[in-house]
């Protein structure tokens, strides 16, 4: 709808809460303190988010229409708490061009996903495609955790740095939705958290896509290397391995790269 003149459409103010992410990783939306649900287009989502901080209340002011029989507002322009406007002019010159035959089509990994369904979302003509749902995936504890023996046995994945038969205190009250450090590291609300056995990854939403692009390229590379290992190559032979040595020796930076 960039075609449309914002000034000409109603504005509705309200305090940001979240964003709202599609299934490409891309900002398509977001949700105010009051429960307004607001689309917009995923090429606003670059600047949104950099003008944004995810987990930041901070009010904003949308122009935009509501599309009959859906509960959202169709954004054409957000503005934010420091007068910065960011407008729909429209996807991106080649947005719209068919990739070519030889390029690598995206892998969707099926999910699973549960929880209370806090409301349903919406596409921009008021479709509904997905809910937000009220769960808990884990927690993080930048200390000691005590009845890990039960813990253990739980679905509910507990993440603390050592185990202690002490409790903790119930007498002073604690704070919700504000920055900490946990583990050296600054989290923020709003900020995305990915955790398996071997550690947790904290990621700002803008920062998640090209971070798995970037993981999946390497899953890629590993499981080339696996299978010249399965056909009896050495770790060797998939790595620039000799001429990292060598440029080591030589006093020069280098790094070990995947040669396949």
């Amino acid at each position: 709808m960039h075609w449309l003149d914002p000034d000409y459409l109603p504005e509705v103010s309200g305090m940001f809460e979240r964003f709202l992410i599609n299934p490409h990783g891309d900002a398509d939306g977001m949700m105010l303190t009051d429960g307004t649900e607001v689309h917009f287009p995923p090429h606003m989502s670059a600047e949104l988010c950099a003008a944004i901080r995810a987990g930041e209340k901070t009010k904003v002011k949308v122009r935009g229409v509501r599309p009959r029989g859906g509960d959202l507002i169709a954004a054409v322009a957000i503005e934010t708490a420091d007068g910065k406007r960011i407008v729909d002019n429209g996807p991106p010159q080649g947005h719209d061009e068919k990739p070519h035959k030889h390029a690598t089509k995206p892998k969707h990994e099926p999910m699973d996903a549960e929880g209370i369904v806090r409301r349903l979302l919406h596409g921009p003509k008021g479709e509904a495609r997905g809910a937000l749902v009220r769960n808990l995936g884990g927690i993080i504890v930048d200390a000691g955790y005590r009845d890990i023996g039960y813990v253990a046995t739980c679905l509910l994945p507990i993440y603390s740095r050592y185990v202690t038969p002490l409790a903790g205190t119930t007498i002073n009250l604690g704070q919700l939705q504000v920055p900490v450090t946990c583990g050296g590291i600054s989290v923020n609300p709003g900020d995305i958290i990915l955790a398996d056995d071997e550690g947790i990854v904290v990621a700002a939403p803008d920062e998640v896509r090209p971070l798995l692009d970037s993981a999946a390229a390497i899953k890629a590379a590993e499981g080339r290397v696996i299978e010249r290992l399965n056909l009896g190559a050495t770790l060797s032979d998939g790595l620039n391995l000799a001429e990292h040595v060598d440029a080591l020796r030589r006093g020069e930076s280098s790094s070990m790269k995947f040669l396949m």
